[in-house]
Order: structure tokens, then C-alpha cells, then sequence
């Protein structure tokens, strides 16, 4: 493919071809393309809200505490705090308990009476029922 149909270069064609060596035409080259692309810039809470999410979802381990993963990311409490509301619009704790009530929801559509709601991370039927009110709004029922 010819570079004109990606870049508009008729400018930069004219100036290459008056240029005196190869080291002023990398040059030149390297000056245009720079104008066209800006740097990025990396935003360093997108990776620790991830690994946050990661380690507060983990299936395998029991939930850490906002304390323990903020430790394990070297950031304080506090600043893991206002990342998450940054960035996802709710603060960690309320995330994870999102996450459980979501998945403990599935668990009862699918099983009903047969609900297990210890492994569900939930102390009796009725906390289940206060977490749908608490975090939804509604109540079992309706949803």
C-alpha cells in the first residue's frame, strides 16, 4: 500500500526529497510523525482497580478485606477507595458485595428451595433477603 492513502504526506514528500543526507531525512520523518501521534498516557489506577477486582472476586480464597488487598497493592485503604469510585462508581467494598449477591442470585433462580445460601457466602436466608433490599432496593420477590 502506498503511504499517501494512510498518511497525507505531499508536504513532508517535498521536504524529503530537498533533504541533504539520510540522518536529516529520519529526522524530518521522525519530527512529522510525532505530531500525529500522542503519547499515552498510562493511568496507573486502571491496573490496581483490576487486580483489586481480582483478588476481592476470587472464588477460590475467601474474600480479603479492603485493608489486606490495599496492603498486597501498596496503596492505602483510602486511595483504593477513591480509585474504585473514580473509576467504577462505587467504592470496593460495595463492588464486592455486588459481585456476591450477583452471583449468590444466580445460585437461587437456578437451584430455589435447594439454595445453599452458606456457600453463598451468606449467614442465614434472611441476610440473603436483607442484601437484596440493602443493595437493589427490592425485595426477592421482584426480582
Amino acid at each position: 500500500m502506498d503511504a499517501a492513502t494512510v498518511l497525507p504526506i505531499t508536504a513532508l514528500e517535498a521536504a524529503l526529497a530537498i533533504s541533504s543526507s539520510f540522518t536529516a531525512r529520519v529526522a524530518l520523518l521522525e519530527e512529522y510523525l510525532q505530531t500525529l501521534f500522542h503519547p499515552l498516557v498510562i493511568d496507573y489506577r486502571y491496573s490496581l482497580v483490576q487486580a483489586a477486582v481480582a483478588q476481592l472476586t476470587n472464588p477460590v480464597s475467601s474474600p480479603a478485606s479492603i485493608t489486606q488487598v490495599a496492603d498486597q497493592l501498596s496503596v492505602t485503604p483510602k486511595s483504593l477507595t477513591r480509585y474504585f469510585q473514580q473509576l467504577v462508581g462505587a467504592g470496593p467494598k460495595r463492588y464486592a458485595q455486588l459481585v456476591r449477591f450477583k452471583a449468590a442470585l444466580t445460585l437461587y433462580r437456578h437451584q430455589g428451595q435447594a439454595f445453599d445460601y452458606e456457600a453463598a457466602g451468606y449467614a442465614d436466608f434472611a441476610h440473603f433477603a436483607r442484601a437484596s433490599r440493602r443493595l437493589l432496593g427490592q425485595p426477592l420477590g421482584a426480582l
